[in-house]
């Protein structure tokens, strides 16, 4: 007779309980579940992220990728799985075929249409210079022994 029958939880039969994220579900089956510790380095102490993934037993298949899951310590059930699924504690968000449908509807920009919009704006930029009206100065006129000016004169015309 199993723990679960006699009304015990896997804490107090003593099996360990974890967790973690599914990562695959591409299995029959079973699903890869990761789950994150934090610890803390030897030497230089810093805290570091851990992930160990686990195979675990889905009996029923409702596991998808991206749901929260707890699974727990179980007999071994194949060469790499030792857990099985308790409970989904949420669901991940998942892109759906009908997301990536209605991407596809989007246009697409063509680089003549990028072309285009620097050349406006090249154009826009060459109208703010001509709005602004600067002294007619000849480069025989300027002494280059002088400093120049720190508050010289630029009228603008609005």
């Amino acid at each position: 007779m199993s723990a679960e029958i006699q009304g015990l939880t896997p804490a107090e039969t003593g099996r360990k309980i974890q967790v973690g994220r599914v990562v695959s579900d591409k299995m029959d089956k079973t699903v890869v579940v990761a789950v994150e510790r934090l610890t803390r380095h030897p030497l230089y102490h810093k805290i570091i992220k851990q992930t160990k993934r686990f195979m675990a037993h889905d009996e029923n298949e409702i596991c998808q990728e991206g749901d929260m899951v707890r699974i727990v310590e179980t007999r071994p059930l194949s060469r790499h799985k030792r857990w099985r699924v308790v409970e989904i504690i949420g669901h991940g968000l998942q892109v759906t075929e009908q997301d990536l449908e209605a991407d596809a509807h989007v246009p697409a920009i063509e680089p003549e249409d990028l072309e285009a919009d620097v050349h406006v704006s090249a154009i826009e930029s060459e109208d703010l210079e001509a709005d602004v009206q600067v002294p007619d100065v000849e480069p025989e006129d300027l002494d280059m022994d002088q400093a120049p000016l720190p508050d010289a004169e630029v009228e603008v015309v609005a």
